[in-house]
């Protein structure tokens, strides 16, 4: 007895844990006693990570486990039959979500890996269950399968409206006790748990000394380990910041905005990365008719709340000048504006650190606040009278799980487009969230209160490791951002693509690169996923990209089929790109053709107050199965066109142009239809329509997939221009 209770630094031969042994507990099938060794592994394919690969940096062998419990109800009767673990995770789910246990229709999943915090992932309404499918079946959906090989479908079946806000998500991990704090007993007791990592509690105030610390610690480990500001310790300062430590120039408040043009000024300095609330006359900025007053000094109670904020923080961080767009770009100049875009690659490459406002959704709001009480942690602990007692805590999960690979979600930032860059180009970032604080730098990223060795991807080292495969990932997310100005969307990711250019050696082109063009063709806009076809993607007001670029569209496009590979059955490019004029927008191309019929059926339905249209677009005869009719996805509402063009009297289709209503009656119209990628059962095609603007050229208005090749077997290669 006395033993259990002597300090473990004590023991001075060997590891106390060699001295008392805890018969293991017989293995329990619902959670496997916690044990990622002896749990199902996280099996994913198509090029999906196992979660724990996804959301942290761990050694290769590192195990990762996921378990099902198909029933959320087996926790609390697996606890009733004597299973420890079971018990500690229902416990920990009815501290952040009381009465779960209520919810008769839930499925739990425990996410598992060594060293990592315990991760539950609750989803109260919905249930799961799995299917198995031979070779046979996939053939018949175009697919080859070795032969006698099976496939096994999860099916997961939640709640359609606001389920990513019904998952509750928790993360179960043990304080980090230092050995001279810690007993035998103790250290005996915690072999019941081995595997769940360590972690440390996240300060209730995103301006406590903690906080600070965190800022601190990651930037100066960065600067000093790692490369990733090309600035250095010193950069050259941007044309004009915001002087915050001007005390001894004669400003009472030590606030002015400084113009260093061609004085090579070299200083550490902040970036401010947010979002912009409603400009009013009334407004904070630089303009013409402010610049010369800003210079003069700026009072600290006349700054945003957000900019207060931002100034507080460099002061606290020894630094003296910051960057905020809106007072460092002359608000309402084209030139100056046209002369400082350009730059900021190198304004936010070359910062010391970037301050990412996740918690505030204008300029408006502060970050430096209390945080909100249900980010707190809770304590519980498992205790034994002669063991002794072995703490540990559970609290809500900052990020969801697969979110920080999808870029994140830390508030409004990661909404517009123009932060996108922002981030991309930034060689450090704290985000200010509304749950902790992330650092991120271009080796890797970290979140307050995990403990010692615990780090993340960094999203933003994409920039540095890009290859066209991750391009069409970032393109993807960037699409899903909302921007101001439709004119800007090309733009905004500018600076980013000169970089790449620069790094990479490749041709930049609307938003594509000239050196994949096939692949990069095969982006598909999204479309509402329901019952019937809702349009989400629309026109651009003017001519701001060739319809073959995404960039053409204001709203989300993926390129789910460009990253689709099959070892078994190759992808093989079969569009040829002869000429790309990147002035005019015209790329000359030669594919198989086969002209063919698009029919629309649309339907409609009333959802009291608003009248709703769904379209179903298929094109004839690229199909052989029973409907003869191969699905097409729009890049945006169609509709048929005639008239004459160039001296030439066309039927077409067209895409509907912006502004102009959409059809609300059924319609055919012709179209050209042209294989991008082919594989042995199935293609890839591009659909097209005549083009009004360039006469003689086509343009394209969607893409399907699956379409039989015989249809094109025999077929010549056709020379075209598509704009």
């Amino acid at each position: 007895m006395s033993l259990l209770q002597q300090p473990a630094s004590s023991v001075t031969q060997g590891d106390p844990r060699d001295l008392i042994h805890i018969r293991p507990p017989q293995l329990c099938h619902v959670c496997y006693n916690l044990d990622p060794y002896a749990a199902p592994q996280d099996r994913t394919g198509d090029g999906k990570l196992a979660w724990a690969r996804s959301e942290y940096v761990i050694p290769p062998e590192t195990p990762v486990a996921k378990i099902t419990v198909s029933k959320s109800t087996e926790l609390l009767e697996s606890s009733q039959r004597g299973c420890l673990t079971c018990a500690m995770i229902a416990a920990s789910l009815s501290a952040v979500s009381p009465g779960w246990e209520k919810e008769k229709n839930s499925f739990t999943e425990l996410l598992l890996a060594p060293n990592l915090p315990l991760v539950v992932r609750l989803h109260p309404r919905g249930s799961t269950t799995s299917i198995t499918q031979g070779a046979e079946v996939l053939r018949d959906l175009g697919v080859l399968w070795p032969e006698g090989s099976t496939v096994t479908w999860t099916i997961e079946i939640t709640e359609s409206e606001g389920e990513e806000q019904s998952v509750v998500e928790i993360e179960i991990y043990r304080r980090a006790v230092a050995p001279e704090q810690s007993t035998v007993g103790q250290l005996v007791l915690g072999e019941l748990i081995r595997h769940i990592g360590t972690g440390s509690p996240i300060s209730p105030h995103s301006r406590s000394v903690e906080c600070f610390k965190f800022i601190k610690s990651h930037v100066e480990t960065c600067m000093l380990h790692h490369k990733c500001s090309p600035g250095g310790h010193h950069p050259i300062l941007p044309d004009r910041v915001l002087w915050v430590n001007a005390f001894n120039s004669g400003t009472p408040s030590g606030i002015r905005l400084l113009e260093t043009q061609g004085t090579a000024k070299r200083a550490p300095y902040l970036t401010l990365s947010y979002c912009w609330g409603p400009v009013s006359p009334s407004t904070f900025l630089t303009d013409v008719s402010t610049l010369e007053t800003r210079k003069a000094g700026i009072a600290f109670e006349d700054l945003p709340p957000l900019f207060q904020d931002v100034v507080v923080i460099a002061r606290i961080l020894g630094i003296e000048y910051v960057w905020i767009d809106r007072l460092c770009i002359i608000q309402g100049s084209i030139p100056d504006f046209a002369q400082q875009a350009p730059k900021m690659g190198s304004i936010y490459g070359n910062a010391t650190l970037t301050i990412a406002a996740g918690s505030a959704t204008s300029e408006n709001d502060h970050i430096l606040v209390q945080r909100d009480l249900k980010w707190r942690p809770f304590d519980l602990s498992l205790s034994e009278p002669t063991l002794g007692k072995l703490s540990f805590q559970v609290r809500r999960r900052s990020q969801p799980i697969g979110m920080e690979r999808r870029g994140g979600d830390y508030g409004k930032v990661s909404t517009r487009a123009w932060i996108w860059q922002e981030r991309m180009l930034s060689a450090r970032t704290i985000f200010f969230t509304e749950s902790a604080l992330k650092f991120e730098c271009h080796t890797h990223s970290i979140w307050e209160g995990f403990g010692a060795g615990v780090t993340g991807p960094s999203w933003s080292a994409r920039l540095d490791e890009v290859t066209h495969r991750t391009w069409m990932d970032l393109v993807d997310e960037y699409t899903r951002r909302d921007i101001t100005h439709p004119s800007d969307r090309l733009p905004a990711m500018a600076a980013t693509m000169r970089r790449i250019a620069n790094a990479r050696g490749w041709v930049p082109l609307w938003g594509m690169w000239a050196n994949a063009p096939v692949e990069t063709l095969a982006w598909q806009a999204e479309s509402w996923n329901g019952p019937g076809f809702k349009h989400l993607c629309r026109v651009q007001p003017g001519f701001y990209a060739p319809s073959w670029s995404w960039a053409s569209l204001e709203g989300p496009v993926s390129h789910v089929h460009a990253r689709f590979t099959d070892d078994y059955d190759p992808v093989v490019d079969d569009l040829e790109v002869k000429k790309w004029d990147a002035a005019s927008g015209v790329i000359t191309v030669s594919a198989r053709v086969a002209a063919r019929e698009l029919r629309c059926e649309v339907s409609q339905t009333r959802w009291d107050p608003e009248e709703i249209f769904y379209y179903d677009y298929k094109i004839e005869g690229l199909t052989r199965l029973e409907s003869g009719a191969m699905p097409l996805n729009p890049d945006a509402a169609l509709r048929p066109w005639t008239g004459d063009i160039g001296g030439e009297h066309v039927s077409t289709v067209i895409r509907v142009p912006h502004g102009e209503p959409w059809p609300k009656k059924s319609w055919t119209g012709n179209t050209m239809c042209l294989v991008l990628q082919r594989q042995t059962l199935r293609c890839l095609v591009l659909v097209l329509g005549r083009s009004r603007r360039v006469p003689g050229a086509w343009e394209r208005i969607g893409i399907t997939s699956g379409a039989d090749p015989a249809f094109f077997d025999g077929a010549e290669r056709v020379v075209l221009d598509i704009a």
